[in-house]
């Protein structure tokens, strides 16, 4: 679930910049909006909070695609370190075998 969950903030993510960037485009073509526009320097009122919506969503799904590779990293250095402490756990268990084959070969 993690990894599909991130590829579809991600697509999200690269989804919604695009959306950003065809709405600041139609926003400079400065087509006739049928209404007097209350700020001039605004063509567009609704392709102007279309654009502040989608960067809202942009900075959202960038902090959840963010939230979600770092607890992956967090998870990927949990499995280090167990396996880490699992290797030098089987390597102590060797060495007490082997001093314990050595200590009983001495006193034969």
């Amino acid at each position: 679930m993690g990894k599909d969950s991130i590829w579809i903030a991600f697509g999200l993510h690269i989804f919604l910049i695009v959306i950003s960037v065809v709405a600041v485009g139609l926003n400079s073509l400065d087509l006739p909006a049928g209404y007097r526009p209350v700020h001039p320097y605004i063509p567009d009122n609704r392709i102007f909070l279309m654009s502040i919506a989608a960067l809202l969503l942009v900075n959202v799904t960038y902090s959840a695609t963010h939230a979600t590779l770092l607890e992956q990293q967090a998870a990927d250095e949990k499995i280090k370190v167990d396996a880490q402490q699992k290797m030098l756990a089987d390597k102590q268990a060797i060495i007490e075998r082997m001093e314990r084959c050595i200590t009983s070969a001495n006193s034969v």
